[in-house]
């Protein structure tokens, strides 16, 4: 090592040496540049690099540090994130050293160029995301199978189904399978399998679960006029499935972090989050965005089995007429869980508008028999 002993009186820079006769290997220190020399004094331990023999370079993690070495000592060298060392007066007036300047300078701004890229584009792919979150989630949720989705299904229904009285009549069920099938048919066309039971239940209400089994209560029977009605909220209960809602509906929940791993390997590390938030959200109401999504998939379907999509519209004006008579909310459950507004039946009448027809099906059988037994069973 060489033996300079003359110490001077530059400003000083905090820095680290590096040099196998420190207890440690390494300790903080204060560096100074002479006009020959630049040299560090580290506690009692002292340590100079001429200028002839000195090499400045970017490196360390990242490439952040300024790293001082000499030619002749490989192993010894000291460092600093002090970027100002690179404007000391002794080193930038010796021209030995323009070069070692230039490109350590270079390095250091590319690091923060290279920082500033990569937050940049986290920042674009973070804004994308939320400006393109539902093309986002409706791609996620296609990374979800069906079965999945059915085996959810299954298991909340048996965790609620004793919260429900069931109108075990294959009479009834029968009439009713039979009537939705045109509809039944269209979903499980695209790989679901619709399950359809009644429930005793006076409010008027229905609504689908994870995977296909859709509810029906005994109140919307007796409160619907005709099996049009009938059929369009069943249309709007099955596009629920058909289009995902439900794992939608969680996937928005679940987080930007998660939505990549659904993307990028096979999601099994979030699956048991989508459940038990698909299981949350089962009792919570659609956004509006996914109801509306509903409504027209919903008249898709009426209008491919040439069923009157008028009924929807005629059930929601029903239901307006009805929650401006009583704000019962146990005998309107279904305007809680599906809003009714007049946009929205505006929305509806202006689809069937677009596509109106008058060849519609005949039902096989009479409404108010089908319903009366319904009525007769739940007595």
């Amino acid at each position: 090592m060489p033996t300079i002993t003359n110490k001077t009186n530059s400003t000083s820079y905090k820095a680290i040496l590096i040099h196998p006769q420190l207890p440690t290997g390494r300790q903080q220190g204060d560096v100074r540049f002479g006009s020959q020399k630049v040299d560090i004094q580290a506690g009692d331990f002292y340590y100079a690099i001429p200028f002839a023999e000195l090499e400045i370079e970017a490196g360390g993690a990242s490439g952040q540090f300024i790293f001082f070495k000499s030619r002749k000592e490989k192993d010894i060298s000291f460092y600093t994130k002090d970027k100002s060392i690179l404007k000391d007066d002794f080193l930038i007036s010796d021209p030995r050293f323009r070069e070692h300047i230039k490109k350590t300078k270079f390095a250091l701004t590319n690091l923060y160029r290279g920082a500033a890229l990569f937050l940049s584009i986290c920042l674009i792919i973070i804004t994308s995301f939320y400006l393109f979150k539902d093309s986002i989630v409706k791609m996620a949720a296609r990374n979800v199978p069906i079965s999945w989705e059915e085996q959810m299904g299954d298991e909340l229904f048996e965790s609620i189904k004793k919260e429900y009285t069931f109108i075990e009549n294959d009479s009834l069920i029968g009439v009713l399978g039979n009537e939705l099938q045109p509809l039944i048919n269209q979903v499980e066309a695209e790989g679901f399998n619709i399950e359809l039971y009644l429930v005793e239940d006076a409010s008027i209400n229905a609504f689908a679960l994870p995977g296909g089994k859709v509810m029906i209560n005994s109140g919307l029977i007796k409160n619907a006029s005709s099996w049009d009605e009938v059929a369009g909220v069943m249309a709007h209960e099955i596009s629920h499935v058909s289009l995902r809602h439900h794992v939608r509906g969680a996937i928005d929940k679940i987080g930007f972090f998660s939505i990549v791993y659904l993307f990028l390997g096979d999601g099994s590390a979030v699956m048991a989050t989508l459940a038990n938030t698909m299981f949350e959200l089962q009792t919570t109401a659609y956004s509006r965005t996914l109801e509306q999504e509903a409504d027209s998939q919903g008249i898709n379907y009426l209008q491919q089995c040439r069923i009157n999509p008028e009924g929807m519209i005629q059930f929601f004006e029903m239901l307006d007429e009805k929650h401006e008579m009583t704000q019962i909310d146990s005998l309107l459950q279904f305007v809680s869980t599906h809003p009714s507004t007049p946009d929205r039946i505006n929305d509806l009448k202006e689809q069937i508008e677009d596509k109106k027809e008058n060849n519609y099906i005949s039902f096989q059988s009479n409404y108010d028999d089908f319903k009366e037994g319904v009525l007769l069973t739940t007595n």
